[in-house]
């Protein structure tokens, strides 16, 4: 059962990921890029909302 749930949540990571870098390819990301800076701004949000 949890190696199906993990399947169907990489599966909907990896087409996530196809569709950014889509949307995303006139601003010249690279593959992954779009969810590298995400990560990176909800980090600094993060920190931003603590101080």
């Amino acid at each position: 059962m949890m190696k199906e749930i993990l399947r169907e949540i990489g599966m909907i990571a990896r087409a996530l990921g196809s569709i950014s870098n889509i949307e995303f390819k006139e601003f010249d990301l690279t593959k992954g890029q779009y969810l590298y800076l995400v990560r990176e701004y909800t980090k600094t949000w993060e920190l931003f909302k603590r101080s």
